[in-house]
């Protein structure tokens, strides 16, 4: 049940950070701004590429550990206590391909839906907000202003 938890965790925040890349993307790509964002990542399209980086690094670090264990011999049973979630992963993926019929992993990010589901907003209202909020931030202290940045 460990191996299952730790892993999902790895499997939700690379999908998570991968999500975000392409959204980032298929912005650029459709010609669009970040401006019209009300949310963006601090760390940017950095962040996300260090985050996918770092849990493809654990995944492989993982089936290393999962496939020949310190102070074991390699087993399969041991293999699949250690890493069952990869192939529970798949093959939930590969039934949704068939449920949905597509068979592509990828959408073109030209293709890509960005708007879908987006409430309207008032982007002046917004943006003046947000300057609101930088000025009110910029007459805090150093520390104040430290705080904000890291959280």
């Amino acid at each position: 049940m460990m191996a299952i938890s730790g892993l999902s965790t790895l499997f939700t925040w690379s999908s998570i950070v991968l999500v975000h890349i392409r959204f980032r993307h298929a912005l650029k790509s459709q010609g669009r701004s970040t401006d019209e964002l009300v949310y963006t990542s601090q760390t940017g399209l950095f962040g996300s590429y260090l985050a996918l980086i770092l849990c493809i690094l654990i995944f492989i670090a993982q089936f290393w550990i999962a496939l020949f264990p310190i102070g074991k011999s390699p087993n399969p049973t041991d293999f699949f206590q250690a890493y069952l979630t990869a192939p529970v992963w798949i093959f939930f993926y590969l039934i949704y391909m068939f449920y949905k019929r597509e068979f592509r992993p990828w959408i073109p990010l030209k293709d890509l839906d960005i708007d879908e589901g987006r409430r309207e907003m008032d982007m002046d209202l917004v943006l003046q907000e947000i300057e609101e909020e930088k000025a009110y931030i910029r007459s805090k202290p150093f520390y104040y202003r430290w705080m904000k940045f890291l959280c």
